[in-house]
């Protein structure tokens, strides 16, 4: 990586990771997401640290802050993102719907 931002770190894997520290949270790290580019990343981090600290952030891209320009988009993971709680709910529909069916055969008439 030629140029290294602030609150941007390059994993094995090739795509750039920006995270920031959350002083509310006991300086927690905050995920940010993953980028293509590390100018997206710091574009990232400059936006987290603007709405964190105000006017007092250390920023990677001053002028850009608050410029108008759209939002860096994170890549998508290849995994799908499920809360416990949602896939619980998802398979409690899952076994409704196959009760359901399941009786709805049992209950038609044969033909006999």
């Amino acid at each position: 990586m030629g140029k290294h931002y602030r609150g941007v770190r390059r994993p094995p894997w090739g795509k750039f990771s920006a995270k920031i520290r959350d002083p509310a949270k006991n300086d927690a790290r905050v995920w940010l997401g993953t980028f293509e580019t590390a100018e997206d990343a710091a574009l990232a981090y400059d936006r987290a640290a603007y709405r964190m600290r105000g006017s007092r952030a250390l920023l990677n891209f001053p002028l850009r802050v608050n410029s108008g320009e759209p939002e860096p988009v994170p890549i998508t993971s290849k995994r799908r993102k499920t809360s416990p709680a949602g896939s619980l709910e998802d398979l409690s529909l899952k076994r409704r719907i196959n009760v359901e069916a399941e009786s709805s055969v049992e209950m038609q008439p044969s033909g006999e």
